[in-house]
């Protein structure tokens, strides 16, 4: 039954955020992976950094709501405790530039934080 919920393609706004990734040089490091499941059959975030072990989530609307709320605050309670970041950002379709600009910015401090760190160790 869940499984018929689940996303099957990407979305416009995913789209979007993938050729930020990209244009940005983020896809080309730290085994990025978009729109690929994690050790959770209904954590599917749109891109993760395996090696970082960040993921990133695009929340549309239907996040909104009071029970995927807490069914995402579940997930990420999950996910962390396995030690995943994950990094979920709200929108309302359509995904703006400068929404995209901040996703972006976000996603770039906190890479940087995790290869600065990596390269401390």
């Amino acid at each position: 039954m869940w499984r018929e919920k689940l996303r099957q393609i990407p979305n416009a706004a995913d789209m979007i955020f993938l050729e930020a990734l990209e244009r940005e040089g983020l896809t080309r490091f730290g085994g990025f992976k978009f729109d690929d499941y994690l050790f959770l059959p209904v954590a599917k975030p749109e891109a993760q950094w395996t090696v970082y072990q960040v993921c990133a989530y695009l929340d549309g609307p239907p996040h909104l709501k009071d029970k995927q709320r807490a069914d995402d605050e579940f997930i990420d309670a999950v996910l962390t405790r396995h030690g995943w970041m994950p990094l979920r950002f709200s929108y309302r379709p359509p995904l703006s530039q400068r929404q995209l600009a901040q996703i972006i910015n976000q996603v770039k401090g906190v890479l940087r934080e995790k290869e600065a760190s990596r390269n401390e160790a």
